[in-house]
């Protein structure tokens, strides 16, 4: 029988999946708090909230990392993670296409031709 601590289909993560949790939690952390503003309790409850991972457990990804992790909190922060990085992804998109309709392109503007080169380079790495 697995401890509920530190079970993955009988394997104990390893440190490396907690370094993981603890930089996904910090991205989704300072995004929240970039685009909501606020303290960052509140900040932190709202994460909490959005990827059902305890309130207490992101406090201790980021003040007190712990030695192991629950797988389940492993694959809810790394589901909520990569939804951000579609999401994002998804806006630049659609910020290029708006680009795009108003006259720019690769060759008269630096910041676009940026942006579009982050996107080729993510669609060439998947």
């Amino acid at each position: 029988m697995c401890a509920k601590r530190v079970c993955n289909k009988g394997r104990s993560m390893s440190s490396a999946d907690v370094a993981d949790c603890q930089f996904w939690a910090g991205r989704l952390i300072e995004k929240e708090r970039r685009s909501a503003g606020g303290k960052l309790p509140a900040v932190m409850d709202n994460v909490s909230r959005r990827s059902g991972v305890r309130y207490g457990t992101l406090w201790s990804l980021r003040y007190r990392p712990p030695t192991n992790i629950i797988t389940e909190v492993y694959f809810r922060l790394k589901a909520l993670y990569e939804a951000e990085l579609e999401s994002q992804e998804a806006k630049l998109r659609h910020e290029l296409m708006l680009a795009r309709a108003a006259g720019l392109d690769e060759a008269n503007s630096d910041s676009y031709r940026e942006a579009a080169a982050l996107l080729c380079e993510k669609e060439s790495n998947a």
